[in-house]
């Protein structure tokens, strides 16, 4: 597995259970060496850090599961660079890279999870620019979406991380913030968790689920599991029916953004329950 993007390598620690071997990378050399203490620490031995720009330093290579956070605050001009922050001057420009660079890193089913803060534009969907990313026939994309967040509540968590004791400096920052994102057209922010699912089989689908504030501890591997072999199921039924008479390959459908339009309730999923729809 590769965790992308590693940071202390908390992420890489925890799942080299799962895995035969872990590999973390990141762009900071303190990062990566504070990562290695922590694998020594903890007398892991199965995992590797290794310090560059997202995927170079695992050029060539393929993993069954890619996970990363990435940095997702949104950077003003006149504000020094954190690249443990910020992702952009929009907050997504670096998620939206490493959706664009993930695919060829993935095994033939492997599986890639990024949570993300997105920023919420009028006239611009989350659901478009993820499509637009990633376009590789071969990867279907669901994306699990938690309730928006107001501009004012981004801006306070901002401020505060750098102004922990508040006053006159916090207020300034957060005015400052606003005005920054609200120049750029966005109106809040938004956490989803986007998972890239590899599929040779030619059965192709992109899906979208509001997730209910209630309903966040739900979100489990077995029941990301099960979402995806629902789709899957359905694709193949629609792959099927294409056939027609013959015994002709699979017809493939080109992935649409109107395919993300869907909308299924995250309560059918939380009683254990395949909704027929999904």
């Amino acid at each position: 597995m590769l965790d992308l993007g590693c940071g202390a390598g908390s992420c890489a620690l925890l799942l080299t259970h799962r895995a035969a071997t872990a590999v973390g990378t990141d762009v900071n050399a303190r990062a990566i060496v504070l990562s290695r203490i922590n694998a020594a620490m903890n007398e892991i031995g199965n995992v590797s850090f290794r310090e560059g720009d997202l995927f170079a330093p695992v050029t060539g290579e393929q993993f069954d599961l890619i996970v990363s956070q990435p940095p997702w605050f949104a950077k003003p001009t006149d504000v020094d660079d954190r690249v443990y922050l910020f992702g952009g001057s929009r907050g997504d420009e670096i998620s939206l890279r490493i959706l664009r660079e993930l695919p060829p890193y993935l095994n033939a089913r492997g599986r890639a999870m990024l949570l993300v803060e997105w920023p919420v534009i009028n006239g611009d969907p989350i659901e478009d620019r993820v499509a637009d990313a990633v376009t590789q026939d071969d990867c279907n994309v669901l994306l699990l979406r938690f309730p928006p967040k107001e501009l004012d509540d981004y801006c306070t968590r901002y401020a505060a991380l750098e102004n922990p004791r508040l006053g006159p400096d916090f207020e300034r920052a957060v005015v400052h913030r606003r005005e920054h994102l609200e120049k750029l057209g966005i109106c809040g922010t938004m956490i989803a968790l986007v998972v890239i699912q590899r599929n040779p089989d030619g059965l192709e689908w992109a899906g979208s689920v509001d997730v209910h504030a209630a309903d966040t501890d739900w979100i489990t591997a077995a029941r990301i599991d099960r979402m995806i072999a629902a789709r899957d199921l359905l694709a193949g039924r629609r792959a099927r029916c294409s056939r027609g008479n013959t015994n002709s390959a699979i017809r493939r459908r080109p992935r649409s953004r109107r395919d993300f339009r869907m909308r299924l309730w995250w309560a059918m999923y939380s009683s254990g329950r395949a909704p027929s729809c999904c």
